[in-house]
């Protein structure tokens, strides 16, 4: 599906060893409720204060320039969604660029950010891209046109949730979690029965956002679920809920057999407002895995803390461009010493 390469999350099967960074400070106790099969790794609490570098940012902010101008779309897509969640200095005019790309994944990114910066300058080019040829972009143009208070073609995402492309239905649906509008739901609750797993799963998700219980259940059985990839999805799915009352089954997969479901914990927890996965993070940000870094510098994003710097630092050099997308995002989402995270219910 076109929008699963845009996202954050690859799904690797593989563990891999890889050399951990010494933390020699104790964790914290876990959330109450926890079932503790063993404790995650240790981390360094509470967080050493350390002044934001000035440069560092100014290297992430060019990490993401110079991949906006790659020949590659994903990139050029991934960078779109960096410089918004990242918040770049430019990243209204990069979303009316991607809107502007001769492919259809970047202007679909493109659509998704301008929507959820709530960019105004792009709202005559969204209304155009409303009846762009790919359905895609039509998607998120739909979904720029909403953010932006025009809610007049907002009806035709439900249509697209009946459509018999899978990647069509799938953007559909996880525009419809992003909208926030519970009107959506009884569509929604009907597609359970989608034939295809991944679209069931994204389903789930979106009633979850959305604020249906009743998802609560499956998204937790999935956290379980011997194939990592699906772990993944539901382990973040649960924190994109908002409801701090979820963290004692996100906190259970920092010690996962599978290094991709421990880090999407770390990220989970991370969204939250806690640190319980720095550890994790710093385990897996020297990984030899491209994807495990990619996942831990996000982790580090989510988590906030100024004292990971040195750690991303060296992701801005990384040969992967994933990699790079991703620490710039993350040291452009730091938050200053004695800044506490936004904490949950």
């Amino acid at each position: 599906m076109k929008t699963a390469r845009m996202l954050c999350f690859a799904m690797i099967t593989m563990a891999v060893e890889v050399v951990a960074v010494g933390c020699d400070s104790p964790t914290k106790s876990p959330p109450t409720g926890t079932k503790v099969r063993r404790q995650p790794p240790a981390y360094p609490f509470p967080p050493a204060p350390e002044a934001l570098d000035a440069d560092l940012k100014l290297k992430a902010v060019a990490v993401i320039d110079t991949a906006i101008t790659s020949p590659d779309p994903v990139v050029r897509a991934n960078a779109i969604e960096a410089a918004q969640g990242g918040h770049h200095p430019q990243a209204a005019n990069l979303a009316l660029r991607g809107m502007n790309d001769s492919d259809s994944l970047v202007r679909f990114a493109g659509c998704m950010a301008a929507g959820g910066l709530k960019s105004r300058d792009a709202y005559d080019l969204a209304l155009k891209l409303a009846y762009d040829p790919d359905p895609s972009v039509r998607i998120g143009a739909r979904y720029c046109l909403h953010r932006l208070g025009d809610h007049r073609l907002t009806n035709e995402l439900l249509v697209a949730t009946t459509d018999d492309r899978k990647y069509v239905r799938g953007d559909a649906v996880l525009v419809l979690g992003l909208l926030g509008e519970k009107s959506a739901l009884p569509r929604l609750q009907k597609m359970v029965v989608d034939p295809e797993p991944a679209i069931r799963l994204q389903v789930i998700e979106a009633m979850w956002r959305l604020g249906d219980k009743s998802a609560l259940e499956d998204l937790v059985a999935r956290t379980l679920s011997s194939k990592p990839d699906e772990a993944v999805i539901a382990v973040i799915a649960l924190a994109q809920g908002g409801r701090g009352d979820v963290m004692p089954y996100i906190y259970e997969q920092l010690t996962n057999d599978f290094p991709e479901v421990q880090l999407a914990a770390a990220r989970g927890s991370g969204m939250l407002g806690w640190d319980e996965g720095y550890g994790v993070a710093t385990q897996y940000i020297v990984s030899p895995e491209s994807r495990q870094r990619q996942m831990a510098a996000l982790a580090f994003a989510a988590i906030g803390r100024s004292d990971s710097q040195k750690l991303l630092a060296p992701t801005l050099l990384d040969p992967s461009p994933e990699v790079r997308l991703a620490g710039a995002t993350a040291i452009l989402q730091l938050r200053p010493p004695g800044t506490p995270p936004e904490r949950y219910r």
